[in-house]
């Protein structure tokens, strides 16, 4: 059996190929099927150019017959009879090579590899073995043609084939190509997976050199992408059964976090086109971005845990300095030039800046072009397609984010999206109540549930005040409830009572926040835009949330101790402000009660183990987790700037204890980027933390 010789630039074919059956079938005119053949052929040579460049054709392709119609000044019948001599002598290739000989078959195989070269490298001379790059159709409407007979002993043949530029060709090739797919995979289906991930890989391209071919004119993206969808599209059409492969590829294609901008914005636009021509697909497809959204976000939260104030610094001056061009196709190459002068100190911090000043910008973006997509879906929140949409977002949040502890700006899309409505904002709360309620989950998942729940109550600016209303008395029943149940054995231990703990502390944390919808009647004195007017007045709060409140404050399981500092604090001040309750006596009484005291010796001595500050019991507290704590990613913050309840010290609080205060503050500064990352003058919360 032949062995394969590659072709390339400035040299002819080994003479181990002894009779090249294809090479320059159409310069030469010759048929190439024989010797008898060959002379008589050989007499039309004279009538074409002899020169590369004179030999420059332009050729009509009819989709309706589907037929060349003319080459430069040949007829349509010279055009059909040149055609249907190739397609013979690519079937006569074909079924040599499945006899053993290889010689026509890897001729074949060379004039797509020479077609993809000279666009790889376009300074490249021409081969006088080589055919012009106008006549490669004339091979791929014989493969069209021939697609029965290119079974799986072809692999090499089929993916030179899907390896060659065909994007950025004229339209009438580009035509011709989506038919050779359409044939190929509708006559073996063992080459599905081929072309799917031929058609997937180019969904991270955005830049023209990435599809375009040698000689044509620039296609710009949208054209580009049109042509690629036109493809997939009639493959899905032609082979349903294509959406699960397709699936997995999209799957398995989708850039990791650490690449750039540009590629995931191409790749996120192309799945969102997926979708309107195949919206059986949308939800997974809507699946595996959140999926990989929430990646992002937590490698965001990543980096900003391990930045120091050098690395902060220089991720705010990055991203000033950045006008988040679209069109950065090198944003690669420009990180390479910026580290390549630096000593090795400043290469690793310069990395370290740009990789997180990055991860935010993809961020940014992708979030701002979801919520767009979203948009028009919710044009009428009480819509059929709306609620079916809002469905799948639940099913996404419940099985993506609300396990991802380091989330901080994915879950936003829904926080936006549930407060278009009441229903859709009391679907979201129930589904939150049931989780964090519901005994068969896990602990970390009801804690999550919990204080998702308390933060949406909280900040979400359009949840009317009866919703407040309701989730609080839900929580403070279940809250005392489970004091009952486990009264026996209470006592101020987080390991062991997380569940409690979480919903209690959610509970201050949405009377921090919403203390004005908790009164449900005040006097005529009191405007209710002016906090000062309810100081010395008569307010009647919701029934029963002061005594069962106070009944778990002054329990055995002591929430006051366990539950965030800065949180109490805050509640305690609000609350003896207001004239709610006094707790201020309790929490001086607690500053001498150890929680250690209440952990196994075992545990402890782990703590110790792990060389830990023995007088810190912050690890028996519960770390302040409320996920929809201030939004600022810059570019798509706008979407939820009007959903959204930023935090406001009451006034006069600070003045009543001044060494409070600072850790007050610092209650509610939760890990955020920082507020000089968002180069705009818009006003951010008070709470937002600065390193």
């Amino acid at each position: 059996m032949a062995t394969e010789t590659p072709i390339r630039p400035q040299r002819r074919m080994s003479p181990v190929a002894k009779s090249s059956a294809l090479k320059s079938i159409l310069r030469s005119g010759s048929t190439q099927l024989g010797r008898r053949q060959r002379e008589s052929d050989e007499k039309d040579t004279d009538q074409l150019p002899s020169s590369p460049t004179k030999r420059r054709k332009t050729v009509v392709f009819d989709m309706e017959s589907n037929t060349v119609q003319s080459i430069g000044s040949q007829t349509s019948d010279e055009a059909r009879t040149k055609a249907e001599t190739v397609k013979q002598v690519v079937l006569k290739a074909l079924r040599e090579h499945a006899s053993g000989d290889e010689e026509g078959y890897d001729t074949l195989k060379g004039i797509f590899r020479n077609d993809r070269r000279r666009t790889t490298n376009p300074s490249s001379s021409f081969s006088e073995d080589e055919i012009e790059p106008s006549e490669v159709i004339y091979y791929i409407n014989a493969l069209k043609a021939c697609a029965p007979h290119v079974g799986r002993s072809c692999t090499g043949l089929v993916i030179e084939a899907l390896s060659i530029p065909w994007l950025g060709r004229p339209e009438y090739f580009v035509a011709a190509y989506i038919d050779f797919l359409a044939n190929l995979v509708t006559a073996q289906s063992i080459y599905l997976s081929n072309v799917l991930t031929m058609l997937v890989e180019k969904f991270r391209h955005f830049k023209p050199s990435q599809w375009s071919a040698n000689e044509c004119p620039e296609v710009d993206c949208d054209v580009m992408r049109q042509r690629l969808h036109r493809a997939l599209g009639q493959v899905l059409q032609l082979f349903p059964a294509a959406r699960r492969v397709l699936l997995s590829q999209i799957n398995k294609d989708f850039p990791f976090s650490d690449d750039t901008k540009p590629v995931h914005m191409a790749f996120v636009q192309n799945l969102l086109r997926l979708r309107e021509y195949a919206p059986d697909m949308g939800p997974e497809v809507m699946e595996l971005i959140t999926d990989r959204l929430v990646k992002i976000d937590v490698q965001i939260q990543v980096d900003l845990d391990e930045a120091d104030d050098e690395v902060a610094a220089g991720v705010v001056d990055q991203l000033k300095s950045s006008k988040a061009d679209d069109d950065a196709d090198d944003d690669a190459s420009d990180i390479e030039s910026i580290l390549s002068d630096d000593s090795d100190d400043q290469h690793e911090l310069n990395g370290r800046i740009l990789k997180a000043a990055q991860h935010i910008q993809k961020m940014d973006s992708i979030m701002d072009t979801v919520f767009r997509v979203y948009e028009s879906v919710f044009d009428d929140p009480e819509s059929e397609g709306a609620k079916d949409t809002f469905e799948n977002m639940l099913s996404e949040f419940v099985n993506i984010i609300l396990p991802t502890y380091s989330s901080r700006h994915t879950q936003f899309i829904i926080f936006h999206f549930s407060q278009l409505s009441e229903n859709l904002t009391d679907r979201f709360a129930g589904v939150l109540l049931d989780i964090a309620f519901g005994n068969q989950n896990s602990m970390v998942t009801r804690q999550n549930a919990a204080a998702y729940l308390a933060s949406f109550a909280a900040r979400g600016k359009k949840v009317p005040a009866e919703s407040v209303q309701t989730i609080c008395t839900v929580l403070i029943k279940h809250i005392d409830s489970y004091r009952h149940r486990h009264a026996s054995t209470a006592r101020p231990d987080l390991r062991r009572f997380t569940p409690y703990y979480a919903l209690f502390q959610g509970l201050l944390y949405i009377f921090c926040f919403r203390w004005r919808d908790l009164i449900v009647e005040v006097p005529d004195a009191v405007n209710p835009e002016d906090p000062a007017t309810y100081l010395g007045q008569e307010l009647v709060w919701m029934q029963e949330l002061a005594p069962l409140l106070t009944a778990n404050i002054w329990s055995n399981f002591n929430p006051l101790r366990v539950c965030h500092p800065g949180i109490v604090q805050e509640f305690a001040q609000l609350a003896g402000h207001l004239g709610f309750m006094y707790v201020h006596d309790k929490v001086e009484q607690n500053r001498r009660i150890y929680l250690s005291s209440y952990v196994s010796s075992s545990v402890e001595a782990l703590r110790e183990t792990a060389s830990h500050n023995p007088y810190d019991e912050s690890w028996l507290q519960l770390p302040p987790y409320f996920p929809f704590d201030p939004y600022q990613l810059p570019e798509s913050r706008h979407w939820v700037d009007g959903d959204y309840i930023p935090y406001t010290p009451f006034p006069g609080l600070d003045d009543d204890d001044d060494d409070e205060g600072s850790e007050l503050d610092g209650a509610f500064e939760i890990d955020e980027i920082p507020e000089d990352v968002y180069a705009d003058d818009s006003e951010t919360d008070e709470g937002g933390v600065k390193f």
